[in-house]
């Protein structure tokens, strides 16, 4: 009888368990880049954006752009799209382990950093998009620094 309890507490246990992981919904952030584009990329949100499962960000050659969404801190799947010569989208990969040598035109070193303008918080997206990429390269800390004085 004893036995019997202990296996229908752990069945309870398992079911709540998939439970709370099936309802943690992923959300879906698709980047539009535009045609030709290669450089440093920013998605800043906003603070009383909208909360919505599909965010699409149709990036400015400027790379920069102030979005009306707001910043989530759960789960994303990332895509990346850029406008071809027949007025429709390519999937352009992310790539992990960037090498200085690569030959790939890829998304690379996809991060999200914190802005504070006074006591105002600011969340962003930064990645980079190109055939090669350094981590440690002066650019990329002259846009980050570009951006945070975009909120001043």
């Amino acid at each position: 009888m004893e036995k019997l309890k202990r296996r229908k507490i752990n069945s309870l246990k398992v079911l709540i368990i998939i439970f709370l992981f099936c309802s943690c919904k992923e959300k879906v952030c698709n980047y539009y880049l535009p045609k030709d584009f290669e450089g440093n990329v920013a998605v800043l949100y906003s603070k009383n954006g909208i909360n919505s499962d599909t965010m699409n960000f149709f990036i400015p050659d400027s790379g920069i752009l102030k979005s009306k969404f707001s910043f989530y801190e759960g789960g994303i799947k990332n895509h990346y799209y850029q406008k071809n010569n027949f007025n429709s989208y390519n999937e352009l990969l992310y790539i992990n382990s960037p090498t200085k040598n690569s030959n790939v035109k890829g998304v690379y070193f996809n991060r999200t950093i914190t802005f504070y303008h006074g006591d105002k918080k600011i969340f962003g997206t930064l990645f980079y998009v190109g055939k090669k990429f350094d981590s440690t390269s002066k650019e990329r800390f002259l846009f980050e620094n570009k951006i945070g004085k975009l909120q001043e």
